[in-house]
């Protein structure tokens, strides 16, 4: 059998063993478990666990059969028994798997999408910050990794941002109906500056570096999740704008959420100045429209965040609308991320 990158082996002649790191012609390095790599010849060595292309361990250790084609970045699926309940909740990872962890200053990096669900995704992956650039999309089968491309360190930068946009389904069989998801995240890239933040973890023989983008069918406070299934899926450059809809009970108060993720279906392609001008036009439109309402409560949720919505939302009612009487809203409600104007 031959042996590759990612099998675990043991010695033949000697105790001991590890996982395989590099292989050139007859000699195999072998990574052992107290961190030494020990060259050794490949006829000496037996494998315990193989791995496939996506380094996936192999329960059943057969020979592959012979190919003509050359297969590239491919997906493995899955029996219909390797289902499991907690997995009927979807779980999406994105990794940063360090080639040398021992130079972590200077190694590159393989990148992955991980699908830890009993789902298929239809996916497309975008990196880059002002202007997004479509990495990957596909079919993402359920209960693999996906190898995206190697990274080196100078291109790190287009990383700054990562876009991941999926709608979950399953072939031939019923299935919950999943939110259509749409995904960004600011990244931190000193972190991969830094040996700490790799660490063990389910998907890869070595350290690595996860970003998780859905966990259990939800997602970080910072990302955006569109639940209408008429997205414009793979179209992040056009928003499509949300109806706005506010709480008009006789006697109560209107609420305007000024969440972006409330108003827009995508903020792809936008910047933050794009974003702050979009919520102070709705700001604005709803003024206008009750401005002669005398009495009307308004209350402008806009969250806690840094304040630079809730200061600019001051800044207007101190100049263009000096009538109008405004206050924090109810703690006990809103916590401190809402405003609340009466129209006078």
């Amino acid at each position: 059998m031959m042996v590759k990158v990612g099998d675990k082996v043991r010695f033949l002649n000697a105790t001991g063993g590890g996982m395989v790191i590099k292989v050139d012609g007859h000699i195999a390095t072998v990574l052992e478990d107290d961190g030494f790599e020990i060259p050794s010849i490949i006829s000496e060595l037996v494998v315990i666990e193989e791995v496939n292309k996506l380094n996936f361990p192999i329960e059943n250790i057969k020979p592959e059969p012979q190919q003509n084609t050359v297969e590239k970045k491919q997906n493995y699926s899955f029996s219909e028994k390797n289902e499991t309940p907690e997995k009927e909740q979807i779980s999406v990872y994105f990794a940063f798997v360090p080639k040398n962890i021992r130079e972590i200053q200077t190694t590159s990096y393989e990148c992955f999408l991980i699908n830890d669900s009993n789902y298929y995704l239809q996916f497309a992956f975008y990196t880059g910050d002002e202007h997004p650039i479509l990495l990957e999309n596909g079919e993402l089968e359920p209960q693999t990794k996906l190898f995206l491309k190697d990274v080196e360190k100078l291109e790190l930068n287009n990383f700054k941002r990562i876009i991941f946009q999926s709608i979950a389904l399953k072939k031939k069989k019923d299935f919950s109906i999943k939110p259509v998801f749409n995904i960004q995240k600011e990244l931190n890239l000193t972190k991969l500056y830094k040996l700490h933040y790799f660490s063990e973890n389910d998907f890869f023989y070595q350290p690595a570096h996860l970003i998780t983008l859905i966990e259990k069918d939800f997602c970080d406070k910072n990302f955006i999740i569109s639940k209408d299934v008429s997205t414009n899926f793979f179209n992040p450059q056009k928003a499509s704008e949300k109806k706005h809809v506010v709480n008009k009970q006789q006697g109560s108060p209107i609420e305007i959420d000024l969440h972006i993720n409330e108003l827009l279906d995508t903020t792809v392609g936008m910047s933050n100045a794009d974003i702050l001008n979009y919520q102070m036009q709705k700001f604005h439109e709803t003024m206008s429209e009750y401005r002669n309402k005398k009495g009307t409560k308004i209350i402008f949720i806009h969250g806690k965040g840094e304040g630079v919505l809730r200061k600019e939302i001051e800044k207007q009612l101190k100049i263009k609308y000096k009538s109008c009487y405004y206050q924090d809203a109810s703690f006990r409600e809103y916590g401190f991320g809402a405003t609340q104007v009466t129209i006078k």
